[in-house]
């Protein structure tokens, strides 16, 4: 198997694009070697440190780029098909622009084993590889969070049903409360105007008016409080 690649470097702005291909077990020795622990430690100006492989018979690529803070702790890869296998050149961009991809974080040991696949023309492996780790990455917050909640004590959980329970109680207690109001307030309303329209407006009448339109407005008065 033959194959092109490009190494990026944080403090270059310069991709190096290697003139002449490489067999498996050069890309394999150029992987191992490559200093990563030393890149790592650099300050990203231009690029992550990064090796790109190409495998030069059907343009299938994967990129790996170092990841840590003072020594490299997992990679990015991305695993990238070619729109077009049949080109010629190998690094033609239109050939991977918005092109089918797979990309995960891995482990070191998971990086490694991502290569040897890829040298071996083992997609299949190196799919499953990338997308187990993007599997587990999705699913430790998750874990994480069960964690919490089987950690909780049964002191705790029994103060939060208390709580809960309380609430609903203060809750339904409010709701009838509101309901006698709006129901005073409107029988209040209605015999004041009855009695009205019968005796004509005296001295009781409207007091009556006055207490019932008070119950009218503390009702409204009450509601719109609530509502803030």
């Amino acid at each position: 198997m033959k194959l092109k690649y490009s190494k990026c470097y944080p403090d270059q702005s310069d991709i190096y694009f290697a003139p002449d291909s490489i067999n498996a077990n050069e890309a394999l020795q150029l992987f191992q070697s490559f200093n990563w622990d030393e890149e790592v430690q650099k300050e990203v100006e231009h690029y992550s440190p990064s090796i790109d492989y190409i495998r030069i018979e059907d343009k299938q690529r994967i990129i790996f780029s170092g990841i840590g803070k003072g020594a490299l702790k997992s990679f990015m890869v991305m695993f990238i098909y070619p729109n077009n296998p049949g080109l010629e050149k190998c690094f033609e961009e239109e050939n991977y622009f918005q092109a089918k991809d797979v990309s995960a974080i891995v482990s070191i040991k998971e990086a490694k084993a991502l290569l040897e696949k890829f040298l071996e023309g083992e997609d299949e492996g190196v799919l499953k590889i990338l997308q187990e780790s993007e599997e587990e990455a999705i699913e430790e917050p998750v874990e994480q969070a069960k964690n919490l909640v089987s950690t909780s004590s049964p002191e705790i959980e029994k103060n939060y049903s208390e709580e809960v329970g309380t609430y609903y109680s203060i809750f339904e207690h409010e709701i009838v409360v509101r309901i006698l109001s709006l129901l005073v307030a409107s029988l209040f309303s209605f015999l004041t105007f009855s009695f009205w329209r019968i005796s004509g407006i005296n001295v009781f009448s409207l007091c009556f008016g006055i207490l019932a339109l008070g119950f009218i407005f503390g009702a409204i008065y009450y509601e719109r409080k609530r509502g803030k």
